[in-house]
């Protein structure tokens, strides 16, 4: 067993990347190293920034650009509580995980007031390969947490049937490009289409008119070009 000790950080293991799955081909997470400036921050910035990108705070300030996980020590949890309650709050309901490293002298106390910020503790001497896993498997709860948000926002704003915006999401892009306009003076046209599709949904119920919906938003498409855009208004005919 390998361990080593600087300024009061002890890492226990030997460094290894975690194996990466097909779902982890995606986009880099990024971790929010709060930590004081010093080797622990260092260490844990040279053994993660090969797959993350790695964020840390620079003059006091808490960053203001998105991050996915959070690691944290005692000390600056407590300086930082504020707004790591805050970012967990704007992500609510997605999950949005935070670490806190711990020595063995602090499990001692009580941790239940960490409970409604922290998700995983990580005692020292920290394992590196178990880190790496943890990491790796909040960070792959926290893109399926973010992908679920992204789906469930699709379909509230959005047709199922031919992929084109709802009546909800078209007034309010339309709402936003009257509001340009008239700042900008700019011409804005706008058009009804209907088509009776009542006798499709008689012969061939709604599966019939959900198709028949499909294909006159392609041709229209089609026709129309992508400088238009469209949108379903209504599902009933």
């Amino acid at each position: 067993m390998n361990m080593r000790e600087k300024a009061g950080a002890i890492w226990r293991g030997t460094a290894a990347r975690s194996a990466r799955t097909p779902e982890d081909d995606g986009p880099r997470g990024r971790i929010l190293l709060l930590l004081p400036p010093g080797s622990n921050r260092d260490l844990l910035r040279r053994h993660l920034s090969d797959q993350y990108d790695i964020i840390e705070t620079g003059n006091d300030a808490f960053p203001e650009e998105p991050f996915d996980l959070a690691i944290v020590d005692a000390a600056s949890f407590r300086h930082w509580y504020t707004q790591l309650t805050d970012a967990k709050e704007r992500e609510e309901p997605t999950f949005l995980p935070v670490i806190l490293t711990l020595s063995r002298n602090d499990l001692r106390h009580r941790l239940r007031a960490f409970w409604d910020v922290v998700d995983e503790f990580a005692v020292t001497p920290i394992d590196r390969n178990e880190l790496s896993e943890r990491v790796a498997m909040l960070l792959r709860a926290r893109r399926m947490a973010v992908a679920q948000r992204s789906r469930l926002a699709y379909l509230v704003n959005h047709d199922r049937a031919t992929g084109l915006p709802n009546k909800n999401l078209f007034m309010d892009r339309l709402a936003n490009v009257l509001r340009d306009a008239s700042l900008l003076n700019w011409k804005v046209a706008a058009a009804v289409v209907h088509i009776p599709l009542s006798r499709i949904l008689k012969s061939l119920g709604h599966q019939g008119l959900e198709s028949a919906a499909l294909a006159c938003s392609r041709r229209l498409r089609n026709l129309l070009g992508d400088d238009v855009s469209l949108a379903r208004l209504s599902t009933e005919e």
